[in-house]
């Protein structure tokens, strides 16, 4: 199944889908200024038109929303750099990292995706995804990444629907 979907993912949205490419600057913007309802204006048509995953519980449906939103991401080209993704273990979200493409010094983006248990789940996942962002020391990687400043952002995934919380913006600690 999992190889299906990921094989699914790469023709449909390879690199000669404009559409596709479109969607990832939209989204790759929209994560850079802090605008939630332009992310999910973006998300929410590509999980009910492209993604095909069931609601059941023992889905591992998280694997199938970061594959999208990596190759979302990935589309983009020289608009982003950085980019890193961190698969999560067990109970633990995935996280992707990236930084503007354009500016220097750069303004980082971290989003922390999870799968809720249903719909009704949502915004308490989103949230626990953007809790678990502020609990993680991010501050070294995104320094590392020549970062000053990054927008976070909890995603939460179930079925064909979403939810986007977070986006403001804050400053990168950085070490005495």
């Amino acid at each position: 199944m999992r190889r299906f979907v990921r094989d699914r993912i790469r023709a449909r949205f390879s690199r000669g889908n404009r559409d596709f490419d479109r969607c990832g600057r939209e989204l790759a913007e929209a994560a850079l200024l802090g605008d939630l309802d332009s992310m999910l204006t973006v998300l929410d048509p590509l999980l009910r038109m492209h993604v095909s995953v069931g609601e059941r519980t023992d889905d591992p449906s998280e694997k199938h929303f970061s594959d999208l939103l990596s190759s979302l991401l990935a589309s983009v080209g020289g608009m982003i750099r950085d980019f890193r993704f961190h698969p999560g273990a067990g109970e633990s979200a995935a996280t992707v990292l990236f930084t503007s493409g354009n500016d220097a010094p750069g303004t980082g983006v971290v989003l922390n995706m999870k799968r809720a248990r249903n719909p009704a789940e949502l915004t308490c996942s989103a949230r626990d995804a953007l809790g678990q962002i502020e609990a993680k020391v991010c501050g070294e990687i995104l320094s590392s990444m020549r970062c000053r400043s990054y927008y976070a952002y909890g995603l939460a995934f179930c079925g064909k629907h979403c939810e986007v919380v977070g986006g403001t913006r804050q400053k990168v600690a950085r070490e005495a």
